[in-house]
């Protein structure tokens, strides 16, 4: 079947009626469960909670691609695993009846993305500021400036805080992985009914891991684990793009003040590491002829071997125990990391990373100078190896 059908893979009778205006403008194929069948590419599935969408996306491997996303007309309650099985909007239909809940859908379904706040809701904006931060440490006054506006026209000052503060931090620990760069930039107005707040930064090499791992719960020792779990919570509706040219992150919070907005969120072109190295591969078997595409990829292959992914935010992608050889001692578990990565390259040039093996990296490890072996306990050569392999599937990221 080809791809460019776009199926829309239901578990009711009918389409629930908020979907039926998009349904007709993107030309999509409702299909169910037992319109399915192996040839099929599912290009939407809406699903009633992530329980339900983790649980799919094994049942219907076969027909799931890197595009596919997956969407709930519920609230969510754990935003990791539905992110990790695909789920990319959660929108009550109430919410999906509002003049937000309308734009985020058109843009969930266009897959189209803009970050002119001032343009996206030039019908219903009274009044609209942009600002540039280009040192988190002196943000007081625009934050100041936003609550004080907030509170005049009667919204949650404390909620909105706390969405900027945090996600003003989120972007500071991404630039200082040097995924980021400055100026951060926040653009915010207000209506009768609504207050819309928006941040957006330069990226590079930003996938989904980075976002994932920040929605789990409080951690006093790690604020990463949670950080954009407090900034989504902190609006009514949370709204997060990826934008390709030129690469940036935006972050859109909502906030209604009559509520009837009751809480979501949306992802919009955000793939994982994994879907992004899909996609590329894809798209080289698809557009280029079959010569021309293996002098293409043995090239990229080539320059895979230097190009690594800088910053301690890639801690977030693998978690260690407290008690492994890379937690006690990270400079040393980087050094032989390195060590491990080269000595592989050069011994076994016509392999990739992640061909390595637990006794390959053993027998590494014992040709690793003024290293005693003794020092790893159990699981840390297997925690060292997934941690190399993990940088490779994001340098791969970095050259596409």
């Amino acid at each position: 079947m080809s791809e460019d059908v776009k199926n829309l893979l239901i578990f009711t009778d009918e389409a629930p009626e908020v979907l039926v205006e998009y349904i007709e403008k993107f030309d999509l194929t409702v299909l169910k469960k037992e319109d399915v069948n192996e040839d099929t590419i599912l290009s939407y599935i809406l699903v009633d909670d992530e329980t339900e969408a983790k649980s799919l996306k094994s049942q219907y491997a076969q027909n799931i691609n890197e595009l596919t996303r997956v969407f709930s007309l519920s609230k969510i309650k754990d935003v990791k695993t539905y992110l990790l099985a695909d789920g990319r909007l959660s929108m009550t239909e109430e919410t999906a009846k509002t003049p937000i809940g309308s734009w985020v859908l058109e843009k969930f379904f266009s897959q189209e993305v803009s970050i002119h706040l001032d343009e996206n809701f030039a019908d219903i904006l009274k009044g609209y500021e942009s600002e540039n931060i280009t040192n988190h440490l002196k943000t007081g006054l625009l934050v100041d400036d936003i609550s004080t506006l907030a509170f005049e026209t009667g919204h949650n000052t404390v909620a909105l805080r706390s969405f900027l503060d945090h996600l003003i931090i989120y972007f500071t620990y991404l630039k200082q992985a040097g995924l980021s760069g400055i100026p951060y930039t926040v653009e915010y107005g207000y209506s009768d009914h609504y207050f819309i707040v928006q941040a957006h930064a330069p990226v590079k090499n930003f996938v989904a891991e980075y976002l994932i791992d920040s929605f789990g719960p409080v951690h006093s020792k790690d604020p990463l684990k949670y950080i954009l779990g407090v900034v989504s919570r902190s609006a009514d509706f949370f709204d997060m793009s990826y934008i390709d040219e030129p690469t940036k992150i935006c972050f859109t919070g909502f906030w209604s003040r009559n509520k009837e907005i009751v809480g979501g969120l949306a992802f919009h072109n955000v793939l994982t590491s994994k879907q992004v190295k899909k996609l590329l591969e894809r798209r080289i078997q698809a557009y280029q002829e079959a010569e021309v595409k293996e002098d293409a990829l043995e090239s990229k292959q080539e320059q895979l071997k230097t190009k690594l992914l800088p910053g301690s935010i890639l801690e977030m992608i693998v978690d260690t125990d407290e008690d492994s050889f890379i937690s006690k001692k990270p400079k040393e578990a980087a050094s032989l990391m390195a060590f491990a990565i080269e000595k592989f390259e050069n011994d076994h040039p016509e392999k990739d990373l992640e061909d390595m093996t637990g006794e390959d990296l053993t027998q590494i490890v014992k040709e690793l100078p003024d290293f005693d072996e003794t020092e790893l306990v159990e699981g840390d050569v297997e925690d060292i190896l997934e941690r190399i392999q993990k940088q490779e599937s994001i340098a791969i990221v970095s050259c596409s």
